[in-house]
């Protein structure tokens, strides 16, 4: 949001969070599909996919708000997505392939948590340089016809609309963190005083580190339906807890499945 009705964008600020939403549930819905079963660890993925998306969003929307006023909105949008597109594509390229080191864990929880954070970021990469993008086309198109941000239908008066266009026109936004938050904020007291508290923050976070307790139980790394979590959650309440399992190892093990071998 800025102090003008016409350059500000919160319609689409919210759609942004709808392609993200779009997002997880095609990705939901695409590995289901594919028969990927659910397990509890996936309930941590759409806050994941949320976050990557609405950073999608911000930058789609200040590279808009970076380009000349004074230029048509098509050119403004190809400017826009020629410095948002490869940042988002670089970013979500470099995601997809860090969570996709995950997919190849011989651990199905995780390999199951990180397909779905992968296929997301995949469609929010895509629903973000089509749908949204078509959006953002929409609203340029309202903003060089000086109609109203929120009331889309109401067309802005004459001095909205020139202050809109001005390239000396500051947010307040803006103008607080550049003219009065920015010569604080380097005050030496001011750093010297970040400092410190970066430091006690550093402490009790250290801390609070050292007080987890670790409850990553197999139960919790197999899928809901499995056969083995009656024997995990045996295991964890009489055995573990008393003791240790005994293993026996068979290398080159016979097929027990065949007559003789039994």
């Amino acid at each position: 949001m800025t102090d003008n009705w016409v350059t500000s964008k919160p319609i689409e600020a919210m759609i942004g969070i709808l392609v993200s939403s779009m997002a997880i549930v095609s990705a939901g819905g695409l590995l289901f599909a594919l028969g990927v079963p659910f397990i509890n660890q996936v309930t941590v993925m759409p806050f994941i996919a949320l976050a990557i998306g609405v950073d999608d969003v911000y930058v789609m929307l200040g590279a808009w708000q970076d380009t000349k006023k004074t230029l048509s909105p098509e050119r403004r949008m190809a400017l826009a997505l020629a410095e948002a597109g490869s940042a988002i594509t670089v970013t979500s390229i470099t995601s997809v392939l860090s969570f996709g080191i995950g997919t190849y864990s011989t651990t199905p929880a995780i390999a199951i948590f990180c397909k779905f954070i992968c296929v997301a970021i995949m469609f929010d990469w895509f629903y973000q340089l089509t749908f949204f993008a078509a959006v953002m086309a929409m609203g340029a198109r309202r903003e060089a016809a000086g109609y109203h941000c929120v009331f889309v239908w109401k067309r802005c008066d004459r001095e909205e609309i020139e202050k809109g266009k001005s390239e000396k026109a500051i947010s307040p936004t803006r103008y607080f963190f550049e003219n009065i938050f920015a010569p604080f904020i380097c005050h030496p007291v001011v750093r010297i005083f970040v400092l410190v508290l970066y430091c006690l923050y550093i402490g009790v976070s250290f801390y609070g580190c050292s007080q987890l307790i670790p409850n990553l139980t197999p139960s919790r790394l197999v899928v809901d339906d499995s056969p083995l979590i009656p024997y995990l959650h045996l295991a964890e309440k009489k055995i573990w807890a008393e003791g240790l399992i005994g293993r026996i190892y068979v290398n080159n093990a016979p097929d027990f499945s065949k007559q003789p071998e039994k």
